[in-house]
């Protein structure tokens, strides 16, 4: 097997994370591989679950219910019944 010489090769960081950058660079969801969106690191399935995962964690360590949002990533989820 070929060893991979980028511009990650030489950093001092975990295989994985230079995995995630690599594939970040190349515009693929680190998950699962699939186009990113918004030049991010995820594609729109696993963006909806981090978004609607990190809204109940938040929510829940502030101590607040979780309200309903009219925010754009959160009606997305719904349509896709994420929440």
């Amino acid at each position: 097997m070929k060893k991979i010489i980028d511009e990650f090769t030489d950093l001092r960081i975990s295989r994985q994370y230079k995995y995630q950058l690599r594939r970040r660079k190349e515009g693929e969801c680190i998950l699962c591989g699939k186009k990113a969106v918004n030049r991010g690191w995820f594609c729109m399935a696993h963006y909806l679950k981090t978004s609607v995962a990190n809204h109940k964690k938040y929510a829940r360590l502030k101590g607040r219910r979780i309200k309903p949002s009219a925010g754009k990533w959160l009606r997305l989820a719904r349509k896709k019944n994420l929440v």
